[in-house]
């Protein structure tokens, strides 16, 4: 409180300094004409063992902690009255610094989401994609079949869930214009994998996965609310997908569009033989992993059930094997080094940026010797100057920090505005490079 007063109350402060210091100058007078001494040199003698009235005050707020804060709110006005009194110096340093920040606020705002942060779908740091591979097709990764996913899901102990999906699309007919839509077939556990929730009505149960009762949809946000006017009356209604009828029961959440843009799920319908081909591999499996449990694990849980099955059914071919890759990796596999290379570019404009602006502080602090020189025969330390220094340094980085971040937020509404016009455009038969 005594800091808070002394910053924002000075001239109370200074007051209560003023008062005290007189009453321990009156009461040590008062104790010297008690002891005998004359009122004057008792006051004379008072004085000189203060060292004088002023002196003290001046020991005092030296020895005050809140002093440092003084002198920085000082320093701070100080720096800023010299930035505004040298606009062309302030500006182009600004804009050098601004060209950097931007550059590399906006490549890092691009990494950060595309290969920093965790997918959004909970725990997906545990989450992992299962392949097949085979001597059949010795350059692809596979997907896996109906029997592959059934073995994972009932024999792999360190997987905690498991789901299976394939991608298709379907033509979405009724009373509004045809589209076409990107459909994913889902098993049970799908949803709960991914931690995802129902925006209105509900996702899928294991009643739902039964024959005859495949005929649901959950349908995305977006569709919701393109095609049906984000009505909630749009639970219960029905869609024509490829001519057939299918009960919209429920709307993922809102920004759920896993896998690939998907627009609608449906439950995996199987005929009966694809239920137990081993060589139709059509179905992509997730699995999340136990906490605590090692990679190693669940590969060496793999290998067991591939060689199982490879040694069951030997059209599978050799070197029958599964491999499984986390989600995150396999979202950014092929594109790490490239968004770490433009991320090295950004850091190397700002580089240059801080090179220019340090031959722009140099050549002005070549013009402010006789100024430093003034100061420093006034009594100013050398700690002093240099915290003015490094002051008016932070007031600069401060200001190209706050118009990079601003170029940055421009640059991003500029790009998501032609991506919105590109694709207004192209639903009127414009392709997106002529829309661009």
């Amino acid at each position: 409180m005594r800091w808070l007063r002394r910053l924002f109350q000075k001239e109370k402060s200074e007051r209560h300094l003023d008062a005290e210091l007189r009453f321990h100058l009156e009461q040590r007078t008062r104790d010297l004409i008690a002891a005998g001494t004359t009122a004057d040199d008792a006051r004379r003698r008072a004085n000189l063992e203060f060292g004088g009235l002023e002196p003290t005050k001046e020991d005092c707020r030296e020895a005050s902690r809140a002093r440092f804060f003084e002198a920085l709110f000082q320093d701070v006005r100080y720096g800023m009255r010299m930035l505004t009194k040298n606009p062309g110096f302030t500006l182009a340093a600004a804009i050098t610094l601004a060209l950097g920040i931007g550059a590399n606020t906006a490549i890092f705002s691009i990494v950060n989401a595309a290969i920093l942060r965790p997918l959004p779908y909970k725990d997906s740091s545990r989450i992992v994609s299962i392949s097949v591979h085979t001597a059949m097709f010795p350059t692809f990764s596979l997907g896996a079949s109906w029997p592959d996913f059934q073995q994972i899901r009932s024999q792999a102990a360190s997987v905690e869930q498991t789901a299976a999906y394939s991608n298709t699309e379907k033509t979405l007919t009724g009373n509004e214009s045809p589209a076409i839509l990107s459909i994913a077939a889902v098993s049970d556990g799908f949803f709960e994998e991914l931690g995802v929730t129902a925006e209105r009505g509900r996702l899928f149960t294991e009643q739902d996965q039964k024959p005859g009762q495949t005929h649901v949809a959950v349908i995305s946000d977006a569709v919701w609310r393109t095609r049906f006017g984000a009505n909630p009356s749009a639970v219960g209604k029905t869609l024509l997908l490829d001519k057939e009828p299918y009960t919209v029961v429920g709307v993922a959440a809102r920004g759920f569009t896993y896998p690939q843009e998907t627009e609608a799920w449906l439950p995996v319908s199987l005929t009966p033989a694809d239920q137990q081909s081993h060589t139709n591999f059509m179905f992509e499996v997730l699995a999340k992993l136990r906490p605590g449990q090692k990679p190693e694990k669940l590969q060496a849980e793999l290998d067991t059930i591939a060689q199982r099955t490879a040694r069951d059914f030997p059209d599978l071919g050799a070197d029958y094997h599964f491999s499984f890759q986390y989600l995150l990796e396999r979202h950014v596999q092929g594109t790490r080094k490239a968004y770490f290379m433009l991320l090295g570019a950004a850091a190397l404009v700002l580089l240059i940026s801080c090179a220019n602006l340090a031959s722009l502080l140099l050549a002005r602090g070549s013009a402010r010797q006789r100024e430093m020189a003034v100061r420093a025969a006034l009594g100013a330390s050398a700690g002093r100057l240099l915290r003015q220094g490094l002051v008016e340094s932070c007031l600069l980085a401060l200001i190209g920090g706050v118009l990079g971040i601003n170029e940055s937020r421009v640059s991003q509404i500029h790009k998501s505005a032609l991506e919105k016009m590109a694709t207004a455009l192209a639903s009127n038969g414009i392709t997106s490079s002529q829309a661009f």
